[in-house]
C-alpha cells in the first residue's frame, strides 16, 4: 500500500505534556496503500484537494495503525535490591536490524525529522525471562504493579506509558512484536533511564540497539524505557516502566539452578562464622547463619517474654527477619530470592495419594539429600546429602549476660539441654507422633486465613502464630530423650491424658522455665553425660506436701489446660509432676529459639507473609488496629512478661530494605512493628520483593479454594506475556 500525500494516521492521543516524546511518520512514507494511491509526495494545501483525499487518509492510517500496534499480553517477575551501577547489556541483538542503520542513526542522533505531513505509528515490544516463559506472568494480582504509570508511579495512565515487572540480575529479553513491513529492517534504539528517574523528561542511562535485545537490571527501584525507530522517512515509538522488585516463589517452582543457588548461599552463610571474614569476602550486607541464629536466639530465649512469638509482633518480627536474611543471601548471589514453602500442597499429596498417611511426608523430594535431607531416627540427624551432620555452634563470650546458649555452650535454648553437635529433628513428642499435635497444615488451614473469618488484624495475627504453620515446626522438630517416662505414666493416668501430656511436652518445659518454675543448668562440662544434665523443679519434694504452692506450680506448667486435673487424685498429679519436672526432655532444633540453624526454616515464614497479603488484596481486614476490638483495655499484646517486641510502637531489631515514601528510593531503616505493617500493604508495597501468585490450584481440585468469591478476578492480568500494549483486565 501506498500513502497519500497528505495522509495522517489515526492513533491514540498523546497526552499533555507528552507531545514531545511522539514521533511521526512524514507523510512520503510509502508503507504500501491501495492500487491507485500515489506514494509520490505532493503538497497540495487547497481546501479541494484536502477534502478529495479525506476518504482514502482515513482508511490507509487505520490500517497502518491496527497493524503496528496489535497484540499483547501480560508477563511479570521480580526484583534486587544490590547496588550497581544501572544496566548490564547482554550481546543479544537482532542481527537483522542494519538496513538504513546509517540513516537511520544520523535521524536519532539529530533527535528530528524533516518536515511536512506525518503519521505516527506505536510500537509494542513484550519483556520476559525464563519463568514467565515457562510459568506464565508474576505478580499479576498486584494492580500497583501492572497499571499505568504517570509521575512517581503513582498509577495514573498517560499514553500507551505501561509497567513491567523485571528481577534483578535475572536475564530479561525485550522484543519488539509484529513490526509492519517498512520497519522490518530498520534499527530500534532502546533507552533506558537511570534508577529512579520519574522525570517527564530524563536523560538515557543506558542505550542499545536491536529488534530483540537482553538485558539485567541490578537495582531494586523504578525505570524508564522507550523504543524508537527513526530514519528519515520513518519514525515509530513507545514507552514503559520497568518495577524492579525480586520475586518469591514456591521452592518447587524453582528453576533448579536456582534452588541450588539458594542452598548454596545458606551453605556459605554457615561456613563463615566471622563477620569480618565475611565483610571481606563478600561485602558489608554479608551476615552469617550463626548471626541470625543468635539474633533470634537472643529475642526468643528471653526469660521475661518471647519477644518473637506468642503475640502480635510475630508476623512483622519474622517479615524483618526473612527480610535480613535474604538480604544477605544476595550478597552472595544477587539474584536470589527468599523461597517459600506451601505446606499445603504436601498435605493435598499426602491425603490423595497415601490416604492422610502422614508418615509419607518424608517421602517428598523436599527431604532428598540435595535439599532439606532425611532424619536417622536411630541418631535424630542428618546422616547424607548437603546438610549431613549440619554443626551446632558454640556461643561466643558465654561469661557474658548477653551471651545466650544451652549448659553445654551451644547456640541453643537454655532450656535444651541437647549434648549433640549436630542439628537435631525429632518427628516425634515424647514417642507420639508429631502428626498427632495438628496434623500438617492443610487447604482448609489456610483458608481461614484469607477469608473473612477473621475481620480483625488483632485475631489474624493470633491464629497465623499457631495452626497455618506451628505444625511443621512440631513435626519437623519433634522431642526425645522422654518418651521412657512419660510412657512409664500411663498405666495410672490413661492413654488419653498421656497423648495430651505428650502432645504438649514442647511447651510445658519452655513455659514452665519461663515463670521460673523450671530451672536447667548453666554449665555442664563436655564429658558430662546426657542424663546428668536435665532441667528440673527445685525442691519439688517440698512443693508437692504444700498445696498452695503446689497449684502455682501446675499453673506454670499450664498442666490444667491440658487435662483434667479434677480427675486425678493428688498423688497421681504429683507423679505428673515429678515426671514433668525430672525428664530431660530435649526439643529438636527446629522446635526451639534457635530454630533458624536449621535450613527449613527459611521458607516456612514467608508463606505466612504470602497468606496475609492475599488477605489484604481479597477480603481485607474490618480493622487493622494494633489492639483487640474489644478496646485497649482487652487487648493481649503477648502471652507471658512485659510484651516488649509485640506493641505497634516498638522497633524492630532488624534492618529492612524498604521505599522511602518522599523520595521513592530504596533504603535501609529499622522500622516499628506497625511502621513494616504499613509498608507490607499489597496494594502499595515499599518492600523489594512481591510473590510469583496467589493461586492454589490443588486446593481447588479439592474443593476448598482460596481465591474466593468477592475478589474480581477480571482485575487480574491475564495472558502469555509481558507487553506494553496495555494490561487485559
Amino acid at each position: 500500500m501506498s500513502l497519500p500525500s497528505d495522509a495522517t494516521a489515526m492513533s491514540p492521543a498523546v497526552p499533555h505534556g507528552h507531545e514531545e516524546s511522539s514521533r511521526l511518520i512524514p507523510s512520503n512514507a510509502n508503507p504500501e496503500c491501495p492500487e491507485g494511491v500515489s506514494s509520490t509526495r505532493h503538497v497540495d494545501h487547497t481546501e479541494h484537494r484536502a477534502r478529495h483525499m479525506r476518504s482514502i487518509k482515513v482508511a490507509c492510517a487505520v490500517a497502518v495503525a491496527t497493524a503496528a500496534i496489535a497484540g499483547y499480553a501480560f508477563y511479570s517477575v521480580g526484583v534486587p535490591s544490590s547496588p550497581l551501577a544501572g544496566v548490564a547489556l547482554d550481546a543479544t541483538t537482532d542481527d537483522t536490524a542494519t538496513d538504513d542503520s546509517a540513516s537511520a542513526n544520523a535521524a536519532i542522533a539529530g533527535g528530528g525529522l524533516s518536515g511536512g505531513e506525518h503519521v505516527r505509528v506505536d510500537l509494542s515490544f513484550t519483556v520476559n525471562n525464563d519463568y514467565t516463559n515457562t510459568y506464565g506472568p508474576s505478580g499479576t494480582d498486584y494492580t500497583w504493579l501492572h497499571s499505568g504509570a504517570g509521575d512517581k508511579g503513582e498509577g495514573t495512565t498517560k499514553g500507551n506509558s505501561r509497567r513491567f515487572l523485571v528481577e534483578p540480575h535475572r536475564r530479561t529479553v525485550f522484543a519488539l512484536q509484529e513490526l509492519p513491513d517498512y520497519l522490518d529492517s530498520k534499527v530500534a534504539k532502546w533507552s533506558l533511564s537511570a534508577v529512579n528517574d520519574y522525570g517527564e523528561k530524563w536523560d538515557a542511562h543506558r542505550t542499545f540497539t536491536g529488534h530483540e535485545v537482553a538485558l539485567k537490571v541490578d537495582h531494586v527501584g523504578h525505570y524508564q524505557i522507550k523504543v524508537e525507530m527513526l530514519s528519515t522517512n520513518y519514525a515509530a515509538f513507545t514507552r514503559g516502566e520497568l518495577i524492579c522488585r525480586y520475586v518469591r516463589r514456591e521452592i518447587r517452582s524453582l528453576f533448579d539452578e536456582d534452588r541450588e543457588l539458594f542452598f548454596k548461599a545458606i551453605g556459605s552463610m554457615s561456613n563463615v562464622h566471622g563477620a569480618r571474614q565475611g565483610e571481606l569476602e563478600y561485602g558489608p550486607r554479608f551476615r552469617s547463619l550463626d548471626y541470625f541464629v543468635r539474633k533470634h536466639l537472643q529475642l526468643a530465649a528471653d526469660r521475661e517474654s518471647d519477644k518473637m512469638h506468642d503475640g502480635m509482633g510475630f508476623l512483622t518480627s519474622h517479615m524483618a527477619l526473612s527480610q535480613e536474611f535474604e538480604d544477605a543471601m544476595q550478597t552472595i548471589h544477587p539474584s536470589v530470592a527468599l523461597p517459600y514453602w506451601d505446606f499445603t500442597i504436601d498435605s493435598y499429596v499426602v491425603n490423595k495419594t497415601y490416604g492422610g498417611d502422614y508418615t509419607h511426608l518424608w517421602d517428598s523430594e523436599i527431604w532428598g539429600p540435595e535439599w532439606f535431607g532425611r532424619t536417622d531416627p536411630d541418631n535424630m540427624t542428618i546422616t547424607e546429602g548437603r546438610w549431613a551432620f549440619q554443626k551446632i555452634s558454640m556461643a561466643e563470650n558465654t561469661s557474658s549476660p548477653d551471651s545466650v546458649h544451652n549448659a553445654y555452650g551451644y547456640m541453643r535454648a537454655p532450656w535444651n539441654v541437647n549434648k549433640s553437635p549436630y542439628l537435631t529433628r525429632g518427628h516425634k513428642l515424647c514417642g507420639l507422633s508429631a502428626f498427632e499435635f495438628q496434623g500438617f497444615p492443610t487447604c482448609a488451614t489456610h483458608r481461614e486465613y484469607v477469608d473473612d473469618t477473621y475481620d480483625s488484624f488483632y485475631d489474624w495475627v493470633w491464629g497465623a502464630s499457631y495452626a497455618p504453620h506451628g505444625p511443621v515446626h512440631i513435626v519437623i522438630g519433634g522431642t526425645h530423650n522422654c518418651e521412657d517416662d512419660y510412657m512409664a505414666l500411663a498405666e495410672e493416668i490413661g492413654d488419653v491424658a498421656l497423648t495430651s501430656i505428650q502432645k504438649a511436652s514442647f511447651y510445658t518445659l519452655k513455659s514452665a522455665w519461663r515463670v521460673k518454675v523450671v530451672e536447667c543448668p548453666s554449665y555442664c562440662s563436655a564429658d558430662t553425660a546426657q542424663e546428668d544434665c536435665t532441667c528440673h523443679c527445685p525442691n519439688i519434694d517440698k512443693i508437692a506436701d504444700n498445696l498452695e504452692i503446689f497449684q502455682e506450680l501446675l499453673l506454670g506448667l499450664n498442666l490444667a489446660t491440658i487435662i483434667n486435673i479434677e480427675d486425678f487424685s493428688h498423688a497421681n498429679l504429683v507423679k505428673i509432676m515429678r515426671m514433668l519436672c525430672n525428664t530431660g526432655t530435649i526439643p529438636g532444633d527446629q522446635l526451639e529459639a534457635a530454630s533458624p540453624v536449621d535450613p527449613t526454616f527459611w521458607p516456612i515464614h514467608p508463606t505466612i507473609d504470602r497468606l496475609f497479603q492475599w488477605k489484604k488484596l481479597q477480603s481485607n481486614f474490618g480493622s487493622e488496629a494494633w489492639e483487640s476490638p474489644l478496646g485497649t483495655n482487652m487487648t493481649k499484646y503477648c502471652q507471658i512478661g512485659g510484651c516488649e517486641g509485640h506493641h505497634a510502637y516498638d522497633i524492630l531489631p532488624f534492618e529492612v530494605y524498604v521505599m522511602n515514601s518522599d523520595t521513592r528510593a530504596f533504603e535501609y531503616v529499622k522500622m516499628s512493628n506497625a511502621e513494616l505493617l504499613d509498608a507490607a500493604n499489597p496494594t502499595d508495597s515499599k518492600l523489594p520483593y512481591v510473590y510469583d501468585n496467589f493461586q492454589w490450584t490443588h486446593c481447588d481440585e479439592i474443593g476448598v479454594p482460596l481465591r474466593l468469591k468477592g475478589y474480581d478476578d477480571d482485575s487480574v492480568v491475564s495472558g502469555e506475556t509481558q507487553s506494553n500494549h496495555g494490561p487485559l483486565w
